[in-house]
């Protein structure tokens, strides 16, 4: 685990010394280990099957450092990464009635562009279910704030459509599960409802 992180912190510092993204270093950091991982249990299981009994019972250690290095991401440097993402945000926008109006365009995009390919289940999926889909589909936060602090840091994006894509991402996360649910609740009572006929009835 240690292993890994000073590789990543060194291709992070190789990108940023080269005025590459960072990004691309710290992906390329894991696509490093992955190999030094894949490499290291190869060997351990070609011994393991020679008969080293040194080596028996510890033929695969890649699952334990991925969960490790999993841990430390998840639990760590991505809440790290949106904390200061949050701090940098661009409230202040709103104060203008442009930005606010591009929240629920932004939104609507978002439906159409990410919702409107669930519409390829309509053939096996009940309707109401199909609706639900698309909604879950269409909400998004993490890769919007990703791309829009990618952005405005490269002086790609303007800083108050960065925060109009991020408000609406916000929104989405908040408002279109609950109505995700409420659509697959409605698909869900019919199905209920027969159910509960059919053992009133009897066979």
């Amino acid at each position: 685990v240690r292993l890994c992180i000073l590789i990543c912190i060194l291709l992070v510092w190789m990108a940023e010394s080269l005025d590459l993204d960072v990004l691309l270093g710290a992906f390329a950091a894991g696509m490093i280990a992955r190999v030094f991982l894949t490499t290291n249990s190869e060997s351990e299981l070609v011994a393991a099957e020679q008969g080293d009994s040194r080596d028996h019972g510890q033929i695969d250690h890649r699952q334990e450092v991925q969960t490790r290095l999993e841990s430390l991401g998840f639990g760590f440097f991505i809440p790290l990464f949106f904390v200061v993402s949050g701090v940098r945000f661009n409230l202040e926008a709103f104060s203008e009635i442009g930005t606010i109006a591009k929240v629920p365009m932004f939104l609507g995009l978002m439906l159409v562009v990410r919702g409107l390919p669930a519409l390829l289940y309509r053939r096996d999926l009940p309707r109401n279910d199909v609706v639900a889909q698309g909604l879950f589909q269409a909400a998004g936060l993490p890769l919007i704030v990703v791309i829009t602090g990618l952005g405005v840091s490269e002086g790609l994006m303007r800083s108050d459509n960065a925060a109009a894509l991020v408000g609406a991402g916000l929104l989405s996360v908040v408002v279109l599960p609950i109505a995700a649910l409420a659509s697959h609740s409605r698909s869900a009572q019919p199905v209920g409802k027969a159910i509960e006929v059919s053992d009133a009835t009897g066979p």
